[in-house]
Protein backbone atom coordinates (compact mmCIF):
# COMPACT_ATOMS: atom_id res chain seq x y z
CA UNK A 1 0.00 0.00 0.00
CA UNK A 2 1.22 3.53 -0.91
CA UNK A 3 1.89 5.82 1.82
CA UNK A 4 0.48 9.22 1.06
CA UNK A 5 2.56 12.50 2.22
CA UNK A 6 0.14 15.13 3.38
CA UNK A 7 0.45 18.19 1.16
CA UNK A 8 1.84 20.45 3.87
CA UNK A 9 4.54 18.30 3.76
CA UNK A 10 4.84 19.74 0.70
CA UNK A 11 4.58 22.85 1.23
CA UNK A 12 7.50 23.12 4.19
CA UNK A 13 9.57 21.24 1.68
CA UNK A 14 11.92 23.78 -1.05
CA UNK A 15 11.14 21.52 -3.96
CA UNK A 16 7.30 22.55 -4.33
CA UNK A 17 8.51 25.18 -6.29
CA UNK A 18 9.94 22.38 -8.66
CA UNK A 19 6.68 20.55 -8.87
CA UNK A 20 4.84 23.48 -9.63
CA UNK A 21 7.34 24.56 -12.74
CA UNK A 22 7.04 21.18 -13.66
CA UNK A 23 3.31 20.21 -13.60
CA UNK A 24 2.44 22.92 -16.17
CA UNK A 25 5.51 22.15 -18.41
CA UNK A 26 4.06 18.19 -18.40
CA UNK A 27 0.70 20.17 -19.42
CA UNK A 28 2.52 22.51 -22.40
CA UNK A 29 4.00 19.28 -24.13
CA UNK A 30 7.49 19.49 -22.46
CA UNK A 31 7.67 15.80 -21.60
CA UNK A 32 10.89 16.34 -19.96
CA UNK A 33 10.74 18.58 -17.51
CA UNK A 34 14.16 18.86 -14.83
CA UNK A 35 13.80 16.80 -12.59
CA UNK A 36 15.97 17.01 -9.36
CA UNK A 37 18.41 14.42 -9.37
CA UNK A 38 20.22 15.51 -6.41
CA UNK A 39 17.60 14.13 -3.35
CA UNK A 40 16.58 10.60 -2.45
CA UNK A 41 13.64 9.43 -4.58
CA UNK A 42 10.35 11.26 -3.98
CA UNK A 43 7.51 9.83 -4.77
CA UNK A 44 5.72 12.57 -6.03
CA UNK A 45 8.50 13.25 -8.79
CA UNK A 46 7.88 9.44 -9.02
CA UNK A 47 4.31 10.03 -10.34
CA UNK A 48 5.55 12.75 -12.20
CA UNK A 49 8.42 11.09 -14.37
CA UNK A 50 5.63 7.99 -14.68
CA UNK A 51 3.08 10.85 -15.67
CA UNK A 52 5.43 12.44 -18.12
CA UNK A 53 6.87 8.73 -19.77
CA UNK A 54 2.69 7.87 -19.99
CA UNK A 55 1.99 11.53 -21.95
CA UNK A 56 5.06 11.24 -24.11
CA UNK A 57 3.85 8.14 -25.52
CA UNK A 58 0.66 9.07 -25.77
CA UNK A 59 1.81 12.51 -27.63
CA UNK A 60 3.60 10.61 -30.02
CA UNK A 61 0.51 7.94 -31.17
CA UNK A 62 -1.42 11.42 -31.76
CA UNK A 63 1.45 12.74 -33.89
CA UNK A 64 1.90 9.52 -36.01
CA UNK A 65 -2.25 8.97 -36.22
CA UNK A 66 -2.28 12.69 -37.21
CA UNK A 67 0.14 12.51 -39.58
CA UNK A 68 -1.77 9.22 -41.20
CA UNK A 69 -4.71 10.83 -41.41
CA UNK A 70 -3.54 13.91 -43.02
CA UNK A 71 -1.43 11.89 -45.57
CA UNK A 72 -4.66 9.44 -46.37
CA UNK A 73 -6.70 12.66 -47.52
CA UNK A 74 -7.41 13.33 -51.27
CA UNK A 75 -6.99 16.97 -50.90
CA UNK A 76 -3.31 18.87 -50.34
CA UNK A 77 -2.63 19.40 -46.77
CA UNK A 78 -0.17 21.97 -45.39
CA UNK A 79 0.96 23.13 -41.73
CA UNK A 80 2.66 27.07 -42.34
CA UNK A 81 4.43 28.52 -39.29
CA UNK A 82 4.00 32.26 -38.36
CA UNK A 83 6.79 33.22 -40.97
CA UNK A 84 4.85 31.25 -43.65
CA UNK A 85 7.12 28.00 -43.78
CA UNK A 86 5.59 25.11 -44.72
CA UNK A 87 6.74 22.56 -41.64
CA UNK A 88 4.49 19.51 -43.23
CA UNK A 89 2.95 18.62 -46.67
CA UNK A 90 1.24 15.36 -46.93
CA UNK A 91 1.53 13.64 -50.20
CA UNK A 92 -0.91 15.35 -52.25
CA UNK A 93 0.39 18.80 -51.65
CA UNK A 94 3.41 17.29 -52.95
CA UNK A 95 2.04 16.08 -56.09
CA UNK A 96 -0.39 18.78 -56.52
CA UNK A 97 1.89 21.13 -56.68
CA UNK A 98 4.73 19.09 -58.17
CA UNK A 99 7.47 19.50 -55.89
CA UNK A 100 9.33 16.88 -53.75
CA UNK A 101 8.63 16.66 -50.09
CA UNK A 102 12.25 17.91 -49.33
CA UNK A 103 11.32 20.70 -51.90
CA UNK A 104 8.06 21.71 -49.83
CA UNK A 105 9.42 21.69 -46.37
CA UNK A 106 12.20 24.53 -47.45
CA UNK A 107 9.50 26.52 -49.29
CA UNK A 108 7.58 29.40 -48.03
CA UNK A 109 3.69 29.04 -48.77
CA UNK A 110 3.66 32.39 -50.66
CA UNK A 111 6.12 31.04 -53.38
CA UNK A 112 3.17 28.59 -54.17
CA UNK A 113 0.54 31.34 -55.28
CA UNK A 114 0.21 32.52 -58.46
CA UNK A 115 2.12 35.67 -59.14
CA UNK A 116 -1.30 37.99 -59.51
CA UNK A 117 -2.88 36.11 -55.99
CA UNK A 118 0.74 37.38 -54.06
CA UNK A 119 -0.75 40.67 -52.88
CA UNK A 120 -4.26 39.27 -51.54
CA UNK A 121 -1.60 36.96 -49.39
CA UNK A 122 -1.56 39.91 -47.02
CA UNK A 123 -4.56 40.55 -46.86
CA UNK A 124 -5.92 36.83 -46.56
CA UNK A 125 -3.35 36.56 -43.91
CA UNK A 126 -4.67 39.37 -41.88
CA UNK A 127 -8.57 37.95 -41.99
CA UNK A 128 -7.13 34.82 -40.69
CA UNK A 129 -5.49 36.04 -37.65
CA UNK A 130 -8.78 38.42 -36.89
CA UNK A 131 -10.93 35.15 -37.20
CA UNK A 132 -9.01 32.01 -36.77
CA UNK A 133 -10.21 30.62 -39.73
CA UNK A 134 -10.51 31.51 -43.61
CA UNK A 135 -12.31 29.62 -46.83
CA UNK A 136 -11.02 31.67 -50.27
CA UNK A 137 -10.37 30.94 -53.97
CA UNK A 138 -6.94 31.63 -55.37
CA UNK A 139 -4.26 30.21 -58.03
CA UNK A 140 -1.73 28.45 -57.44
CA UNK A 141 1.68 27.66 -59.58
CA UNK A 142 2.68 24.81 -59.89
CA UNK A 143 6.62 23.92 -60.19
CA UNK A 144 6.12 23.21 -64.04
CA UNK A 145 4.78 26.55 -64.47
CA UNK A 146 1.04 25.64 -64.94
CA UNK A 147 -1.63 27.64 -62.74
CA UNK A 148 -4.20 25.62 -61.17
CA UNK A 149 -7.78 27.14 -59.17
CA UNK A 150 -7.72 25.85 -55.37
CA UNK A 151 -9.85 26.65 -53.14
CA UNK A 152 -8.28 26.93 -49.62
CA UNK A 153 -9.71 26.44 -45.98
CA UNK A 154 -7.43 27.33 -43.29
CA UNK A 155 -7.49 27.52 -39.50
CA UNK A 156 -4.92 28.59 -36.86
CA UNK A 157 -4.36 26.14 -34.04
CA UNK A 158 -1.91 26.10 -31.35
CA UNK A 159 0.37 23.22 -31.73
CA UNK A 160 3.28 22.94 -29.12
CA UNK A 161 2.62 26.35 -27.58
CA UNK A 162 3.17 27.52 -31.20
CA UNK A 163 0.72 29.49 -33.77
CA UNK A 164 0.48 26.97 -36.77
CA UNK A 165 -1.96 27.19 -39.83
CA UNK A 166 -3.87 24.21 -40.73
CA UNK A 167 -4.51 24.56 -44.44
CA UNK A 168 -6.17 22.15 -46.73
CA UNK A 169 -6.40 22.67 -50.26
CA UNK A 170 -8.68 21.09 -52.97
CA UNK A 171 -7.92 21.75 -57.08
CA UNK A 172 -11.13 22.98 -58.37
CA UNK A 173 -10.12 22.99 -62.10
CA UNK A 174 -12.82 20.58 -62.92
CA UNK A 175 -15.49 22.62 -61.43
CA UNK A 176 -14.44 25.92 -62.73
CA UNK A 177 -14.46 24.15 -66.38
CA UNK A 178 -17.59 23.18 -65.65
CA UNK A 179 -18.79 26.61 -64.84
CA UNK A 180 -17.62 28.20 -68.10
CA UNK A 181 -19.62 25.11 -70.15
Amino acid sequence: MKTLIPISDYMADKRLASYLVAIPALQDGNFSPSFPSDTEPDPLWLELRKLATILEQNHDKEIGLTATLLDSVNDAAFLIDRQCKINYANEMACRAHGYTLAEMLEMDMRTLFSPDQTSGFHFRMAVLTLRGHDVFETTNLRKDGTIRPMVFYVRSIIFNGSLFYLAVARDITDRKLAQKQ
